[in-house]
């Protein structure tokens, strides 16, 4: 994954065979170089074009059949709620550079949690505006802060007597990973 323009279709085309490298080599597999069988088996060549003219929902009924057989997918979208649910291990390219890469949920243990999700029949007055939840009565998010910790959250809703039927900190989404990733680049660049 990566924003417009950062490389990932080029990318994905050399690893395939599709396009060569003007410079460098393009690895898979944990090191393996992109070689035309590898990269063949993930989509045959008579089959190419098949997913641009399936339905999405044909499309992840494939892929799922492929991860079920413990086979590889390679998977480029910009839906990144999509990457979350169906992705183990992700690669994050901006500006040519490959810049994440790992087990997902290893990538957003590692970053900690920074928000927390309470649900809870009212609000305590002296918090600041939370986020709420379209379609869960009492389900709000608030985003930790300097001035905002899980600590204070829980305290206001004991003192203010409001008993909590959830209280779970959260860790960040692939959306928020990826803007903060590609931000730094582009702040660095």
């Amino acid at each position: 994954m990566g924003p417009n323009g950062s490389g990932t279709t080029t990318t994905i085309r050399i690893a395939l065979g599709i396009l060569r490298p003007d410079a460098g080599t393009v690895r898979l597999l944990d090191g393996l170089p992109a070689a035309e069988g590898v990269a063949q088996g993930w989509l045959p060549p008579r089959h190419r074009g098949l997913l641009r003219k399936e339905k999405v929902s044909n499309v992840l009924r494939f892929l799922g059949r492929l991860r079920g057989l413990s086979k590889t997918v390679i998977f480029s979208t910009h839906v990144l709620s999509d990457v979350e649910e169906m992705c183990e291990r992700v690669a994050l390219i901006a500006d040519s550079r490959l810049i994440l890469f790992g087990d997902l949920a290893e990538i957003r243990r590692s970053r900690g949690a920074n928000d927390v999700v309470v649900e809870a029949p009212s609000r305590p007055d002296d918090l600041p505006a939370a986020q709420t939840h379209a379609g869960r009565a009492g389900l709000v998010e608030y985003r930790f802060s300097d001035d905002l910790t899980p600590e204070m959250i829980l305290s206001s809703y004991a003192s203010s007597g409001i008993v909590l039927s959830r209280f779970e900190q959260v860790l960040p989404s692939l959306n928020e990973i990826f803007i903060e990733e590609v931000s730094n680049v582009r702040q660095n660049s």
